[in-house]
């Protein structure tokens, strides 16, 4: 994929225990990335997405639009080896 992009994001808010990793699994197969979801110490999960950055965006917009998500950190990374998104 020549204009793929990688972003690491790690959301905050109303994120653990309410179906934030299958949901997110859903949406990233819905919008073609790749990458991975898991869980992480403080009420946090952490995720790797994988694609065109159009559809990055509208990923975490309709993530956000779905959970009560109260800040996002996020930076662009160099490109991984994902054949599909997975939850870890």
């Amino acid at each position: 994929m020549l204009d793929a992009k990688q972003f690491h994001f790690t959301f905050h808010g109303s994120v653990t225990g309410v179906g934030f990793r299958f949901t997110a699994q859903d949406f990233a197969r819905k919008f073609g990335l790749a990458g991975w979801v898991k869980n992480i110490a403080g009420d946090r999960v952490e995720l790797v997405a994988q694609g065109k950055k159009t559809n990055i965006d509208l990923f975490v917009e309709a993530l956000k639009k779905e959970f009560q998500v109260s800040k996002i950190e996020s930076f662009e990374e160099p490109l991984g080896a994902f054949a599909a998104f997975r939850i870890e």
